[in-house]
C-alpha cells in the first residue's frame, strides 16, 4: 500500500510596516507572530519589517521629481520586491502577506483610497524583474480585481500565495478599538489626568491618540519599556497586546479578523 504524502507545510512571509531602526528590531516579529497565534492556524509565520519608501520605489517612474517624503524612495538600494524574492529564496517561504498602513499616505504619488494604494503595490511587484514568474502572475491577477469598480465581496474560494492585508487608517485603529486594555496595559485602573479621547478620533491614531496616552502612563510602565511611543511603536504596541486578555475587545477588530482570514485560508503550497 503506497504511503499517504504529506502536504507540505505552510511558510508565511508577513512583511508588515516597522521602524527598521528600532532598537528592538526583533519585536516586529514578536508582535505580529503574537497577533497570528490568535488565529489559530497551523503555519511557519516568519515577519519582515518594511519601509513604505521601499514599496513606493517599485515605480520609479510614477515617482514624481518634486521635493517631498517620498522621494527618498528614488534614493533606496533595495525596492519590496528584492527584499521578498530574497526571503523566497533563503527562508523557503511558500506564501507572502505584505501589510502596510493607509497612513502616512504615499502623498508624492497622488494616489487617492485604498485601491489605488493597493494596486499602486500590486502593479509594482507584478512589473518585477526579481520575482518569480507565479508570484508576479499572481500580483497582476489582484491588481486587475482591485482596479474594478463597485463592492467587492469576499471572496469564496481559496486565496492567493501573495495576499494583502491594508490598514486603514493605520495598526493603531486595532489598539485604539480597546481603550480599557490600553489604559490597564499602562498601568491605570481609571483615567489619569491629561488621558486622550479615544472617540471621535482623527485618522492619525498615533500621534493623536497612543502617543498621548503612553506619555501620561505609569512610570514603572515608563521605566520599563523607555522612549515615547513615536519613537519606538512595536515595542509599545506589543507591551499592550501582551497585557491584553483573551476577552479583551481588540481581537475582534477588523485588522484581526482580515489577518485571520488570510492565515486561514491560504492555498496549499505549490509543489516543487
Amino acid at each position: 500500500m503506497p504511503k499517504r504524502r504529506l502536504a507540505a507545510k505552510r511558510v508565511v512571509g508577513l512583511f508588515v510596516e516597522g521602524n527598521l531602526r528600532d532598537r528592538t528590531r526583533d519585536s516586529i516579529a514578536t508582535l505580529w507572530s503574537k497577533l497570528g497565534e490568535q488565529c489559530k492556524t497551523e503555519l511557519d509565520l516568519k515577519v519582515y519589517g518594511i519601509d513604505k519608501s521601499q514599496i513606493v520605489a517599485l515605480q520609479p517612474s510614477r515617482i514624481p521629481t518634486r521635493p517631498g517624503a517620498t522621494k527618498r524612495a528614488q534614493f533606496r538600494r533595495e525596492t519590496l520586491d528584492v527584499t521578498i524574492d530574497r526571503a523566497l529564496r533563503d527562508d523557503g517561504l511558500t506564501h507572502v502577506i505584505v501589510a502596510f498602513d493607509a497612513l502616512p499616505p504615499n502623498e508624492e504619488l497622488e494616489l487617492r483610497g485604498r485601491r489605488q494604494e493597493i494596486g499602486y503595490l500590486l502593479e509594482g511587484l507584478h512589473a518585477s524583474e526579481f520575482l518569480a514568474d507565479r508570484l508576479k502572475q499572481t500580483a497582476g491577477s489582484l491588481a486587475k480585481r482591485y482596479a474594478t469598480e463597485g463592492c467587492l465581496d469576499p471572496r469564496e474560494d481559496r486565496l492567493e500565495h501573495l495576499e494583502i492585508l491594508y490598514m486603514d487608517p493605520m495598526f493603531e485603529a486595532l489598539l485604539v478599538s480597546d481603550e480599557a486594555t490600553v489604559r490597564t496595559a499602562l498601568g491605570h485602573k481609571s483615567f489619569p489626568k491629561d488621558w486622550p479621547s479615544f472617540k471621535n478620533t482623527p485618522k492619525q491614531l498615533d500621534t493623536y491618540v497612543i502617543a498621548p496616552a503612553v506619555e501620561v502612563a505609569h512610570k514603572d510602565v515608563l521605566r520599563k519599556i523607555g522612549g515615547r511611543y513615536l519613537e519606538r511603536k512595536t515595542a509599545w504596541a506589543l507591551h499592550i497586546l501582551e497585557n491584553a486578555p483573551s476577552t479583551a475587545a481588540l481581537w475582534g477588530h477588523e485588522i484581526m479578523q482580515r489577518l485571520c482570514r488570510l492565515l486561514c485560508n491560504l492555498p496549499d503550497p505549490i509543489a516543487s
